[in-house]
């Protein structure tokens, strides 16, 4: 019973967000803001700390904007929409990772880029990763990282070590850029609702040149600090590229259903992807289950998406619960801060725009690693900055600092999902494969943005 009524709660949410997302509608935050409610209190006890702990927050929040502001019911719809927004979005990625990491296509795509010869293997895996980011998201780490261990098996231990190093890295700072560029990760519709002048082929035009930047700068922090080192192969290489062809054209199909759909329907590209990430998964199952011989695949297909995929989305109970409140926060903090009061407390600190950029990416980036969601940091970074006079802070500068210090903490934050999956399939601490690994590479990004943001004036 406690499975069917979560997952009728998810549904709610998800579809009274897609019909305000289509319609405008002003009632489906009173629907969805229920059903959050209730799957919040359903799902308490499985909720992780930090879920519970943004809840309270939002609580008090809440109480105190509606003592103190005229307009609190108006401010508390607009959060609603905003939350609920975000709740659809991890909802209906959630669908189309499900669907991709049970695809035989992918796991064949994966075990390609694994067997690469040394020479080519570090860049398989980051751009891979980036690749298989797009579908799957962190689950790309997941699904790399087994493969990455069963192909260290039965070698020498001390260059199984060293391997298994490189090649984790590899997958985790390739995942790690699908913030500056997916339309598929959190990130990019975090910054988007927070700037809503920016649109996704702005944001991309930038960003895409940081994303191959940094996994440029990934491959040369590889190669400079493994010089010397005897190079071993995992054994035989694939050379068999057709199922990676096959899947990149499916990539390339979602992108560009997206892009005609935002067109017919007039909205960002970012909500498109969100509307056909069900359709093409169920597609997607029904082009699978027809390659197995099933006699009525359509039938199978549905039927694997309601009994399995979508009472599985309780799953992401905690995920779905920070989403939501840090998309609410972001409109909630804005009534509360006073912008005259922190330029005056910022000014000391940052003489010109590129100092406020270099703080909000210290900022996002150290709260990162002592475990604060680059969720919430984001989101509260773009509603401060963006109320600032003081400085003349360009909206793409704000997003490309964001974005980069977020793509920066999933590389090396212990506490983020992508360090603790990359760990978890390897058998390595969390810390160990975050703070150890990845730290010099880190620190190379950090300190060649610092100098790029201190460069603006």
């Amino acid at each position: 019973m406690k499975t069917h009524l979560g997952t009728l709660a998810l549904i709610v949410i998800g579809l009274s967000a897609s019909i305000n997302l289509l319609t405008s509608a002003d009632w489906t935050w009173i629907s969805g803001g229920i059903a959050a409610l209730f799957f919040t209190l359903l799902e308490w006890g499985s909720l992780a700390r930090v879920a519970r702990t943004m809840v309270v927050v939002l609580v008090a929040m809440i109480l105190i904007l509606s003592f103190t502001l005229p307009n609190a019911a108006s401010v508390l719809h607009q959060a609603a929409d905003r939350g609920l927004y975000l709740g659809l979005f991890i909802l209906s990625m959630g669908i189309l990772q499900a669907t991709a990491a049970s695809s035989p296509l992918v796991h064949r795509s994966g075990r390609i880029l694994v067997s690469q010869k040394p020479g080519r293997r570090y860049a398989a895996l980051t751009f891979g990763g980036a690749l298989f980011g797009l579908p799957l998201s962190v689950g790309a780490v997941g699904l790399l990282g087994t493969m990455i261990k069963h192909g260290n098996e039965g070698t020498d231990e001390r260059i199984a070590e060293t391997r298994l190093r490189r090649m984790t890295v590899a997958v985790l700072r390739g995942v790690g850029s699908v913030p500056l560029w997916s339309p598929t990760s959190i990130a990019i519709p975090v910054v988007l609702l927070g700037i809503p002048d920016l649109s996704f082929l702005k944001v991309l035009s930038h960003s895409a040149v940081l994303a191959v930047l940094f996994l440029g700068l990934g491959w040369l922090v590889d190669r400079i600090g493994n010089r010397g080192l005897a190079r071993a192969g995992t054994g035989h290489a694939e050379t068999e590229l057709a199922p990676l062809g096959w899947f990149m054209a499916l990539v390339a199909s979602l992108l560009v259903v997206a892009i005609a759909l935002a067109q017919l329907l007039d909205v960002s590209i970012i909500s498109a992807n969100i509307l056909i990430a069900p359709g093409a998964s169920l597609l997607w199952q029904y082009v699978q289950q027809r390659g197995h011989g099933i006699r009525k695949p359509m039938r199978e297909a549905l039927d694997i998406m309601l009994r399995r995929i979508l009472p599985s989305l309780r799953n992401l109970r905690s995920e779905v619960t920070i989403f939501m409140i840090s998309g609410a926060l972001g409109i909630l903090v804005v009534p509360l801060v006073d912008a005259e009061a922190l330029s005056a407390a910022i000014l000391p600190y940052a003489s010109s725009s590129g100092a406020a950029l270099a703080i909000a990416y210290v900022f996002v980036l150290v709260t990162g690693i002592l475990g604060l969601n680059p969720i919430a940091s984001v989101t509260v970074v773009i509603a401060i900055l963006t109320q600032l006079d003081t400085f003349d802070l360009r909206d793409i500068d704000i997003a490309m600092t964001v974005l980069t210090a977020w793509a920066a903490t999933v590389a090396i934050s212990p506490f983020t999902s992508n360090v603790r999956i990359a760990a978890n399939a390897i058998g390595e601490d969390p810390t160990k494969v975050g703070l150890r690994w990845n730290v010099s590479f880190v620190l190379v990004v950090s300190a060649l943005f610092m100098v790029r943001c201190l460069l603006i004036r």
